[in-house]
């Protein structure tokens, strides 16, 4: 049975949006589901003149253990496999290169894969207690 609980939460404080990776039964690891809402709140999040901000977490103990490979892959060639996950990557990795406003991670718990690159464009992360400022 599938989980029905929406795979990404927000709430709006003071003009910061929180968005919270809601997964953690499964470490909040990225499923086709959760990249589809994470897009959908990402945009709406740069469409929304009152948030000035945003900030990204997990639920639970992880903030992301990276890709769901188990959930988001099935039987295929090596090069199948390598234009779908450069296609995904590519995907993924715009909503956080392409989001015109300040953005900021607070990772709750470990990130792992996908859910520790993504960072890499990002000026500041908060990771167990301290801030990486770029």
């Amino acid at each position: 049975m599938a989980d029905s609980a929406p795979p990404v939460l927000t709430c709006d404080r003071d003009g910061v949006r929180l968005l919270t990776f809601n997964r953690p039964k499964r470490l909040n690891a990225w499923d086709q589901q959760l990249m589809d809402a994470m897009k959908a709140a990402f945009a709406a999040a740069d469409a929304d003149a009152s948030v000035r901000a945003l900030v990204v977490t997990g639920a639970g103990r992880y903030y992301c253990s990276g890709v769901a490979f188990g959930e988001m892959l099935g039987p295929m060639l090596p090069s199948t496999l390598l234009k779908m996950g450069a296609a995904k990557n590519e995907a993924l990795f715009e909503n956080f290169i392409g989001f015109s406003k300040p953005l900021f991670i607070a990772a709750n718990g470990p990130a792992l894969g996908a859910g520790c690159s993504r960072h890499i464009r990002i000026p500041a992360a908060h990771c167990g207690g301290c801030w990486f400022l770029k």
